[in-house]
Formats: structure tokens, C-alpha cells, sequence
């Protein structure tokens, strides 16, 4: 049976970017964002969720069509092998794992921001999109998300 949770942590971004500033509307879309931060700047954190302290359960990421559709072309990127698409439970893993690099990158991104965070992030999500998408006219970061 395959496994319908993943483990995650919750670093200080999430705090902030979803409980305080509500630039995100719950922890699973911040959960995302990070994931697509982190594939987008190809760093993940291997066995992130080992030991991890929170749990996303499979549903939520199934529940959204954008989610499930960033979960498998992640999952299908990383490997190639298309009976991954199929695998909940190693789509599940390398979300988590390119999760933790995301929130660690969004941490130290907005750590300093005291106002006007939503704009922040929003600007920041065309600017990684362009800086990562060399020539294109639109952001594929920002079309992801």
C-alpha cells in the first residue's frame, strides 16, 4: 500500500509567509511554492523527510489539479520513468526534498522584509522566473505557480 503522508519540516518562513503576512493561504501552498523554488534552483534536501516534524498528506496535493500536475512532471523530471506518475509515494518524497531547499531559500529571502511582503513575492516570483527561463517572455517559474 502505498504511502498517502509525507513528513516535512516547517522552518520560520512558513510562519511567517502564511500565519502572519497570509501571503499564502495555507501551509500545502507554501508547501508547493517551496517545492517549485527548489526544482527551479535544482537544490533539494535528500531524505528531507526523515525525521521531519510536520505531515502533508497525499489528498491535498491530489485535491489540486496544478498540485498534482507540479508533483508528477516534478517527479517525472527527476527520474524519466514514466511509471513514476503512478507513484505517490516518490512524488511525495521528492516534493518534500525540494520543499526544505524552497523554504530554506524563501527564509533567507524574505528574512529581512518588514512591509509590502505580497508585492515582495510576487516580484520575486517574475524575477526567478526570467533569471531561470533565459529568453523567454514569460516567467515558467510564475506559470507553474
Amino acid at each position: 500500500m502505498a504511502r498517502d503522508r509525507i513528513r516535512y519540516d516547517r522552518n520560520v518562513a512558513y510562519q511567517r509567509l502564511v500565519d502572519e503576512e497570509s501571503v499564502f493561504n495555507t501551509y500545502v501552498d507554501f508547501f508547493m511554492f517551496c517545492a517549485v523554488l527548489g526544482y527551479t534552483r535544482n537544490e533539494k534536501v535528500p531524505k528531507a523527510y526523515k525525521g521531519a516534524d510536520h505531515e502533508l498528506l497525499w489528498s491535498h496535493v491530489k485535491g489540486t489539479e496544478l498540485f498534482e500536475t507540479v508533483s508528477k512532471s516534478i517527479a517525472y523530471q527527476e527520474t524519466g520513468d514514466p511509471d513514476i506518475l503512478d507513484d505517490q509515494e516518490r512524488q511525495l518524497e521528492f516534493l518534500a526534498e525540494y520543499a526544505a531547499a524552497g523554504a530554506k531559500i524563501a527564509a533567507e529571502e524574505f528574512e529581512t522584509v518588514s512591509h509590502d511582503l505580497v508585492d515582495l513575492v510576487a516580484r520575486f516570483v517574475l524575477e526567478e522566473g526570467s533569471s531561470t527561463g533565459a529568453g523567454k517572455s514569460e516567467s515558467e517559474f510564475a506559470d507553474t505557480l
